[in-house]
């Protein structure tokens, strides 16, 4: 039996989101570095919470 606190759900979501963002960067041709990424996971984070 295992203890799920969440982790790996907010782990993939994470990834998932990230890897979404470089494509819509990628696709707008949008520079964009690991800070850029950061960034805006951290402010959708904020604005949806």
């Amino acid at each position: 039996m295992t203890l799920d606190t969440g982790v790996s759900f907010a782990t993939a979501y994470a990834s998932g989101y990230a890897a979404l963002l470089i494509q819509y960067f990628k696709e707008n041709n949008i520079p964009y570095d690991q800070e850029k990424i950061i960034e805006e996971l951290s402010g959708d984070l904020e604005t949806h919470m």
